[in-house]
């Protein structure tokens, strides 16, 4: 008989990772039947009934990259697979598939309350092939400059006093750099800031992005703002709600491209989906195939062997994730389209020179500068479809 016991945990995550200590296995391995559901309005917590499953299963549990997995949500007797006769095997692929069809995929939220409250990670000396790359659940404060090739990851916010040559840094909060910045950054829920950058690209899907001097042949992205108080030459530069700039391209026509508006994010995300659906649709067309060619053999009364219910058990369960991707992302496509050309407040403003070759687009009305322009806004003409040219205010 397996060992069996109920685990609790605020996520389904954080439960199987206690279940895991708690069974002496990898997390993997840990198949679970939902008791109850959280509900965190009520401080109510997932609680699950947890099991180590064979290594046969948990191997051929499907990996799947584009967010289709959500650990290894099994029947209660999944770990039991063999000895059931083929009627009973038939109804655990239908509960499979539904118990699927019902899971909910972890969603993207704010950094935790446990992150906030971590103790702050000091370094004193910049981060460099002696300290190794930062990996840290709070914030993390450099006093110094990260060197080349190095990488930091923080749960809540990077304060970088120097500069950042050539590494990454990734936070769930802010990122502010009190110096020159070379190389990648990507804050989840926060904004961006730095002294300059050269050659550098800034995320921040839910931020602000603000370059306190120059920009050279960098590529930025902001969920809100992006302001560069000095020249913008080279590159892209990519603001949901703003694109400000004191002056943006050269007098030697350096490529340099500037975006505002939400209708790129959204039909870059309607584009994003229709990939996904048809990924989805290859993948079910396998299940399906699989399923055709081995269900019927339980369904006469006849027994496969192990490997082959497990491939028809993880089928089903794919199958059943899909079909609930479908669905979400169909709601999803719905939703995106019907944001485009909403919010008609988007705008690139320069507050000195402009030059030519510089291509501005605003809620996909592009415009390309054909001379040297100066003090202007560009902001998008929604009934012509065109850009309208302003002095800037």
């Amino acid at each position: 008989m397996e060992k069996s016991l109920v685990v609790q945990g605020r996520t389904i995550e954080a439960a199987l990772e206690r279940a895991s200590v708690l069974l002496h296995c990898a997390p993997h391995r840990v198949a679970y039947e939902m008791l109850k559901k959280a509900d965190p309005a009520h401080g109510v917590l997932y609680k699950l009934r947890v099991t180590e499953v064979a290594h046969a299963i948990a191997e051929l549990t499907p990996n799947d990259d584009q967010g289709l997995e959500f650990g290894s949500p099994m029947p209660w007797f999944a770990g039991m697979l063999a000895p059931l006769a083929p009627d009973a095997f038939c109804k655990s692929l239908d509960e499979a598939f539904n118990q699927a069809l019902e899971e909910q995929p972890t969603s993207t939220q704010e950094p935790s309350q446990a992150a906030i409250h971590q103790p702050p990670l000091n370094l004193l000396e910049g981060v460099h092939l002696a300290t190794g790359n930062i990996d840290h659940p709070g914030d993390v404060h450099i006093h110094g400059d990260i060197a080349k090739g190095m990488r930091i990851q923080a749960a809540g916010s990077i304060h970088v006093l120097g500069d950042v040559e050539n590494a990454f840094l990734e936070a769930g909060g802010d990122i502010v750099v009190t110096g020159g910045f070379f190389g990648s950054a990507h804050s989840t829920h926060g904004r961006i800031s730095c002294k300059f950058l050269q050659g550098a690209q800034l995320e921040a899907p839910r931020g602000a992005v603000v370059v306190q001097e120059n920009s050279m042949h960098s590529h930025l992205v902001a969920g809100k703002s992006a302001i560069i108080r000095g020249s913008f030459v080279g590159g892209s530069c990519y603001g949901h709600e703003l694109v400000e700039a004191r002056s943006a391209g050269s007098e030697h026509g350096v490529p340099t491209v500037l975006i505002a508006g939400h209708n790129k994010h959204f039909m870059d995300r309607v584009d994003a989906i229709r990939l996904r659906a048809e990924r989805n649709v290859r993948l079910l067309g396998e299940c399906q195939r699989l399923r055709d060619a081995l269900l019927p053999i339980e369904q006469a009364g006849d027994e496969l062997p192990i490997e082959d219910r497990v491939r028809l058990w993880t089928a089903a369960i794919r199958k059943g994730r899909i079909h609930a991707d479908l669905m979400r992302l169909s709601a999803e496509k719905s939703a995106a389209l019907g944001m485009i050309n909403k919010n008609r407040t988007a705008r690139v403003s320069v507050t000195d020179k402009i030059f030519p070759k510089v291509k501005v687009l605003v809620d996909d009305a592009p415009l390309e500068v054909r001379a040297v322009t100066q003090f202007v806004s560009f902001t998008k003409d929604y009934e012509a479809g065109t850009i309208r040219v302003t002095p800037y205010q």
